[in-house]
């Protein structure tokens, strides 16, 4: 059956009226990094372009997306799992300080790199926090073990809730922790850090009081955040892609197992 031709001034037409609603004078953004002498060549051409767009406001619409976690493995030929544990730390009521900084660091380049890496034989092994959505994970990468690593991620809050370190040694941590928060930037990353940091309401104030947060950080607030594992641990999601068979016989881990390629 011939598939119907749709008239290309219908589509334009059509994707016109879309437009007048997305593209607006009022959510318009424009970000330029240049020299402020330049900056005047761009400022005429901005102007011009945000006159042409629609001065009137659209109604925001609110998307909802209802979903369930789900435990899932993924199947493939692979002789090796990447394993991965995590949750929404907003959800869980955890609200960010920057003292967790210091616990991605030594979770990271101590008990993850010892368990995961050097006794468990992976390749890799880590843990990310998306500040701006409270999403957080526990991973590894070309791991031969499976449930040995969800096991360690569950020992987390064990470890955290008798960890010891010296003075110095957190000292340590922390000093690594204080340059990863203020990497020399091109031109044009100070642009867009620049751009999302306006759009995300982190401004000076907020970055300075996370800033104080870290170096503030002592063992007790450490150990303090061994009761947020504890939740990770009843009721984190997990996610494994790796081998079929090895999949399979951990089924009781996964709501749903399902072929990498169909």
């Amino acid at each position: 059956m011939k598939r119907a031709e749709k008239d290309p001034a219908e589509v334009a037409a059509a994707f016109g009226e879309v437009a007048k609603c997305v593209f607006t004078r009022g959510n318009a953004l424009f970000n330029i990094t240049a020299e402020a002498d330049d900056y005047t060549r761009f400022e005429p051409r901005i102007n011009s372009l945000a006159e042409a767009l629609p001065g009137t406001p659209a109604e925001p619409v609110k998307l909802r997306f209802d979903l369930a976690p789900r435990n899932e493995g993924f199947l493939s030929a692979s002789t090796v799992q990447y394993v991965g544990k995590g949750a929404n730390l907003y959800d869980l009521g955890y609200e960010y300080t920057g003292s967790f900084n210091v616990l991605k660091s030594l979770l990271g380049t101590s008990y993850l790199w010892e368990k995961v890496r050097m006794q468990g034989g992976a390749y890799g092994s880590s843990n990310s926090f998306d500040f701006l959505t409270g999403d957080y994970g526990l991973v590894s990468y070309r791991d031969p073990n499976l449930k040995e690593t969800l096991d360690i991620y569950d020992r987390t809050a064990d470890h955290l809730a008798h960890l010891d370190l010296t003075g110095d040694e957190l000292k340590k941590v922390i000093i690594g922790c204080i340059g990863s928060l203020d990497p020399p930037l091109t031109p044009d990353r100070k642009g867009s850090v620049s751009m999302i940091e306006h759009l995300t309401g982190k401004d000076w104030d907020l970055k300075q009081k996370h800033r104080q947060q870290l170096l503030g950080t002592t063992l007790k607030d450490i150990r303090k955040l061994a009761g947020l594992f504890e939740t990770l641990r009843d009721s984190g999601t997990v996610c494994v892609l790796g081998n079929e068979e090895k999949l399979k016989q951990s089924k009781a881990l996964f709501d749903e197992l399902s072929p990498l390629f169909h």
